[in-house]
Formats: C-alpha cells, structure tokens, sequence
C-alpha cells in the first residue's frame, strides 16, 4: 500500500494542491521518510513472500529467511532510525535463531543451504558438526548386506533356418 502511494506521489501532490481540500500534501522531506520506510520493509516483504510461495515452508529455511532480513537491515543506511528498531525487534522476536536444534539439522542437511549462514562462526560450525554426529549415534544400527551378484546364464542364439 505504501509503495502504491509512493508510484501516486505526483498525482497525488497535484490534486492535493489544486482542489480545495483541507488536507495537507506531504513534504518533501515526508516523502523521503515514506521511501525510506519502504526500502527498510522490503526484507520483510521477500521473506513473507518466499514463506508464503510454498504451502508447507520447510524448517530448514527458517534460519536463512531470518538470517537474510537482519543482514538486509544491518546494511540499510537510512536517517529515520527505523531499520535500526525493526532489526532489534527482530532479535527480541527471534534471539537464538541460530541456535535452534532441529532448524539447525534441517539446515544442515538441506542440499540448498548446508552450512552458508554459520560458515564464518567456526565455533557453530563445530556445534553443528558435534550435533549431527550425536543425531546419527542415536540412529540404530542398520546391517548392510549386499545383494548377491547374479550369474547370467549365456544366451543361446537362433539362427535362422535356410530351408525356404
């Protein structure tokens, strides 16, 4: 809804200026702030987008999605302060998302994904490392057995007759 006021800027200024209204156009500078406010909820947006493509979102994208919205908004340079708040809301919503077991083993074990968000936290890595040896220790033990080769018997060929 923002971003369509924000394509309806100009229309909106001109009929605002014009008719004889008694509301008030946004400045510039609120113009800005609503740009601003936009850029900042678009992580948010792509990640409820991709959650909300698929009709069951695996465990195994839950670290990533968030992973992606905080990095987002710990690069966005804005001057409103506003991604600043809404990544600490995020990190009170969501503390040790990193940390999480079974979404960490989902992860994991995702062909997508493996290890690509703790990749630069050695000491996570060799949590996740020592977390999915424990899981497969807890796995009973399977026998393997091999099955036996089978012998092919030689075919035998049928040559034609040449009594015709």
């Amino acid at each position: 809804m923002l971003s369509r006021l924000l394509d309806l800027k100009e229309a909106i200024s001109v009929e605002l200026a014009t008719s004889s209204s008694s509301i008030d156009g946004l400045c510039s500078a609120e113009w800005k702030e609503a740009l601003e406010y936009l850029d900042t909820l678009k992580p948010l947006y792509d990640a409820s987008v991709i959650t909300s493509a698929e009709k069951y979102p695996s465990l195994s994208t839950q670290i990533q999605i968030i992973f992606g919205m905080l990095s987002c908004l710990s690069n966005f340079s804005g001057t409103t302060g506003f991604h600043k708040e809404l990544a600490r809301s995020l990190n009170t919503r969501f503390p040790l998302y990193t940390e999480d077991k079974e979404a960490c083993l989902a992860m994991f074990l995702d062909p997508r994904f493996k290890s690509t968000v703790l990749r630069n936290n050695k000491q996570k890595l060799v949590w996740l490392k020592d977390l999915v040896l424990q899981d497969v220790a807890l796995c009973p033990a399977v026998e393997v057995v091999q099955p036996a080769a089978k012998v092919q018997e030689p075919q035998q060929c049928v040559q034609p007759s040449s009594d015709v």
